[in-house]
């Protein structure tokens, strides 16, 4: 019985840890990257010796990388390999000439700069040097100080040996941590270099902690080296040896930054970053990236030794040396915006349109009606400054169309934010549009328009300050339109126009959701019949030059007839003195003037006059043959003032301005 209870809680513990098994990590390539412009750097770096490790300064103006077999090296050609720096020019951007280091960096044997600090100020190095020019196994690091390169220091780091001349590390920018290849046992092991991560304590001085990285990465009977980590820490790029000495690039993804242990199965980093131009058949190693203020990898470098690079050695059946190459990424940041029914959380079709905090359109990759919309290939600038604001509507009236501000990304390692917006069903969705214009010209007509139903009741309409608009929206339920049927009547606050009527506005069916009508408004023919309002303006003598009284009069007028639609009419005059003929020519004039004026202040106005007309000095208002102001006028008559009221209004706002303007 005891044994059966045993068996149980084994099975059950199977089980649960069969359960709790993580899903496998993998490496999700971001589709924005596009990698751009594989080539090799200029002869100022490639020589026709071999150029492998490159380092880059996070400002970017720096480049050290290691040289072998060229005779400047110190021991020339046959010694081992040097650190060489070059700089970049401030104004052209390409690489000045590489110089070599010099002692004490460099001596006669393998010098390999792996790294370098936040503020390009520490170099690290491998081995560690001696006084008597002799080199130990392990680290070292050089500090730049009054001008040049210390003496390289040790690295204290617990549980390294058996480094070989292969051996290379990673150090981490802020000094937390380092990542080396080391063999795993002792010299007549049958595996090569592992990757190692090793942490810095803070107490002792010193990094310890080795832990291995796990199988899924350092494979047997193969070697791992160059380690280097990308600037979000979550991607491990590193060099792979196989048992034939093909070396090619690999990289490893993690979630989770602070996990050592849960990685991805390793790809060559062409599938990676989808960029066949990363592979060739020959030797490949050395990946590094730049990593700039915002932490993010925009261009990088690695060692290659594929056709194309300058020889050392030309005779056929050489292999290849290597050279550094570069590339640039060009990062782009996603934002898609989801809309749902916000009483159902269903998809639903929406347009979406996304601005930035400009108002600039952002274009989406798909401009159709769909429930799922992707905004790509937002610029890094746009990534790391601009809130966006998306406006879904569903271009019908079953939904109220709804807005969400304030997006933006959290920070350029974020290349994708998602963000969902729920509209709510309208619950009048139907739409009555009336929409009024002149009969003759088919323009759109300011009226103001009021739309009942069978029973009488007036609508209330949708459309803001529905007070004189050419357009008017009624929003609606399903119980207001079934069965029912209305009128509407439009009227303008002027006489210029006769009332225009429909009686007879349907909806053909519940499917129908706009029911849109136009109502056309004939014009009065006879504006003699029209309710009138007149006043004049005043000259000085022989003269047709607008004061500044009659400008303030005039400004407000055309305002006036332009507001309210209406008409008008000029008619010009003189006092009588001087010659008819001069005096009718000078009516004719005044009348010019005035008119001028108006369409200097409201261009449209031409359309409003119905007649202008110069008497020069036949009709006199006071009967003298001597200079009269009174008589040296414009008279201007307005038309279609129905509303008392309004008119009333204009006529004071005239007394108003001529009593303040004699009071000066």
């Amino acid at each position: 019985m005891k044994f059966t209870h045993t068996l149980y809680i084994l099975i059950a513990m199977n089980l649960l840890m069969a359960s709790c098994k993580l899903a496998p990590i993998r490496i999700r390539q971001h589709r924005g990257d596009k990698v751009l412009a594989i080539k090799p750097l200029s002869k100022n770096i490639n020589s026709t010796a071999e150029e492998l490790s490159p380092v880059i300064s996070r400002d970017g103006n720096t480049l050290f990388f290691v040289r072998g077999h060229h005779p400047e090296n110190v021991g020339g050609i046959a010694a081992g390999q040097d650190v060489w720096v070059a700089k970049r020019d401030p104004n052209t951007q390409e690489w000045l000439p590489a110089v070599n280091l010099g002692a004490p960096i460099n001596n006669i044997h393998h010098n390999v700069v792996c790294g370098t600090n936040r503020d390009g100020t520490v170099i690290y190095l491998t081995q560690q040097y001696l006084k008597d020019g002799t080199m130990e196994s392990g680290i070292s690091k050089s500090v730049w100080k009054d001008g040049k390169w210390s003496f390289p220091e040790p690295i204290e780091v617990n549980g390294i040996k058996n480094l070989s001349g292969h051996f290379h590390f990673y150090m981490d920018p802020r000094g937390q941590f380092l990542i080396i290849s080391m063999r795993p046992g002792g010299k007549q092991s049958v595996f090569e270099e592992d990757l190692y991560v090793f942490f810095w304590d803070r107490k002792r001085k010193c990094f310890r902690k080795k832990r291995r990285l796990p199988s899924i990465i350092n494979s047997p009977n193969v070697y791992e080296t160059a380690p280097f980590l990308s600037a979000d820490r979550k991607r491990l790029y590193f060099t792979r040896y196989d048992q034939q000495a093909n070396a090619h690039i690999y990289v490893t993804q993690r979630n989770d930054v602070n996990n050592w242990k849960r990685w991805s199965e390793p790809l060559e980093v062409y599938q990676a970053l989808g960029e066949s131009a990363f592979h060739s058949e020959h030797f490949e190693a050395y990946f590094v990236l730049h990593n700039n203020k915002d932490e993010i990898d925009d261009y990088g470098f690695f060692a290659t030794a594929r056709p194309g690079v300058l020889q050392a050695n030309t005779e056929k059946g050489q292999p290849y040396k290597a050279d550094i190459f570069e590339f640039k990424i060009k990062r782009q940041y996603t934002i898609v915006i989801e809309t749902r029914d916000k009483k159902t959380r269903k998809p639903l079709p929406t347009q979406v349109v996304l601005r930035d905090a400009q108002g600039n359109t952002i274009t989406p990759s798909k401009t159709a009606k769909q429930t799922q919309h992707v905004f790509s290939k937002l610029s890094i600038q746009q990534a790391r400054k601009a809130i966006f604001t998306a406006q879904a509507s569903t271009q019908d009236s079953l939904y109220i169309d709804a807005q969400q501000g304030g997006i933006k990304f959290g920070g350029v390692n974020l290349y994708k934010i998602k963000k969902v917006i729920y509209l709510d069903p309208n619950p009048r969705p139907y739409t009555l549009m009336v929409e009024t214009r002149d009969a003759q010209t088919k323009k759109l007509l300011p009226t103001q328009l009021r739309v009942k139903d069978k029973n009488g009741q007036t609508l209330s309409s949708s459309t803001p300050n529905a007070m004189n608009q050419p357009t008017y929206k009624y929003s609606l339920r399903l119980a207001d339109i079934r069965d029912n049927m209305f009128a509407a009547k439009a009227t303008t606050n002027n006489a210029l126009y006769l009332p225009a009527t429909e009686n007879n506005l349907r909806f053909a069916s519940e499917k129908q959701m706009v029911l849109k009508k136009t109502l056309y408004l004939q014009p009065q023919k006879n504006t003699e019949t029209m309710p009138q309002l007149s006043f004049t303006i005043n000259f000085d003598f022989d003269s047709a030059r607008i004061r500044p009284l009659e400008a303030k009069l005039l400004e407000f007028t055309a305002s006036f007839i332009q507001q309210n639609q209406l008409r008008f009419a000029l008619h010009g005059h003189t006092d009588a003195v001087g010659h008819e003929h001069k005096n009718d020519t000078l009516a004719q004039q005044r009348v010019e003037a005035t008119l001028q004026y108006l369409l200097g202040k409201s261009p449209d106005i031409q359309q409003k006059l119905s007649r202008r007309q110069a008497f020069g000095e036949q009709k006199l208002l006071i009967a003298t043959p001597h200079r009269e102001e009174r008589n040296r006028r414009v008279e201007i008559t307005i038309y279609g003032v129905a509303n008392e009221q309004a008119k009333q209004a204009f006529l004071e706002k005239l007394r108003e301005v001529r009593k303040k303007w004699e009071g000066r």
